[in-house]
């Protein structure tokens, strides 16, 4: 009939076969980098999270102290976003202010030191951030015609800027800004993290003025306590020293050198021209047997004489003990009158 013997059937699979191993090649390949960037995903987001949760443990451990929140966030930032310097800036409402920096060689904080306090503007991106109260990103500072810090980029060399601000209550209160070469400029992942960075700031600050008012309110509230429990402590002494001015003056002058927070006080009475020691508290026996042997005459440009010359005023006309106590270094010093009662 002419025709050749047919081919065996088993012939064409190998073929197959190999086209087969190619495919699950290429798809082993394919879920291999497909796994790396998800573990490289998953390390970059745990790395963020433990940097955050770093920031937060410093700002509870410094409730009044925000220079160690500024380089937690300095320090991570400038890893995180794979920047060659990070610089944290706080704004009083007129004038920037450099408060930390990461990676700033000498000659670049001295240019730092050149530029900074200064006002907002248009000449940097933080100035702008600041300005603007936006985020402002300058991939390239060579195309950027409003940018005037150049002197201080090619001492930090840096060509690629990213400066988020600090808003509290919508208003500035500072910025951070990260910096790399020209024309690389910032993920949008490495943006929101700048912007977490920037608002942990903003948490710490607040933190730190809501700490000191209260310390300071705490303060006033202990100070005045202290002193109605010594007005206290005197009006009781001469209600039972009618006669006697003595203890009076020494209550009065212990209380007074112990609310003052000095080491030393003095109670001085006019006797005629000279000016004699009554009481003391906590004076050297050496010094107290001196200022006895030794009155202060007027013009000697005492501070006993100063006081004596500016009364207090006293228009009820009852007790008057003490004119006037004045301090000098860690002493206080009270002129008093002649007599417990007038």
């Amino acid at each position: 009939m002419g025709r050749g013997p047919k081919p065996p059937k088993g012939k064409a699979k190998p073929a197959v076969a190999r086209k087969s191993l190619k495919n699950d090649a290429a798809r082993v390949r394919d879920l291999e980098e497909r796994l790396a960037e998800a573990l490289k995903d998953k390390a970059e987001a745990l790395d963020q999270q433990t940097a955050t949760a770093e920031v937060l443990r410093v700002i509870s451990s410094s409730p009044t102290d925000l220079q160690p929140v500024f380089d937690s966030i300095a320090a991570s930032a400038l890893r995180l976003c794979d920047a060659k310097l990070c610089t944290a800036f706080r704004f009083d409402g007129e004038l920037i202010h450099l408060v930390g920096s990461r990676h700033v060689s000498e000659e670049g904080a001295a240019a730092y030191r050149d530029a900074y306090p200064s006002r907002p503007g248009r000449q940097s991106g933080t100035h702008r951030a600041i300005l603007t109260r936006t985020i402002v990103h300058i991939p390239d500072i060579r195309e950027d015609a409003e940018y005037e810090l150049r002197a201080l980029a090619r001492a930090n060399d840096y060509g690629c800027v990213l400066s988020v601000p600090m808003l509290r209550d919508g208003h500035p209160v500072g910025a951070i800004t990260v910096g790399r070469e020209a024309a690389r400029p910032f993920t949008n992942a490495q943006i929101e993290l700048l912007k977490t960075f920037a608002d942990q700031a903003v948490i710490a600050i607040e933190n730190v003025r809501l700490f000191t008012e209260l310390g300071e309110k705490n303060r006033a509230l202990t100070e005045a306590l202290e002193q109605q429990t010594a007005t206290s402590e005197v009006l009781k002494v001469i209600s039972r020293s009618t006669f006697d001015l003595e203890p009076v003056l020494d209550t009065l002058i212990e209380n007074a050198t112990r609310l003052t927070g000095a080491q030393q006080g003095f109670i001085f009475r006019p006797d005629g021209e000279l000016f004699q020691l009554a009481v003391d508290y906590n004076a050297p026996p050496a010094f107290r047997e001196w200022t006895q042997r030794r009155p202060i005459r007027p013009g000697d440009g005492s501070v006993v004489e100063c006081a004596w010359h500016r009364p207090r005023p006293n228009p009820s006309g009852r007790a008057n003990v003490s004119r006037i106590v004045a301090g000098r270094g860690n002493r206080v010093v009270a002129v008093g009158d002649s007599a417990v009662h007038r």
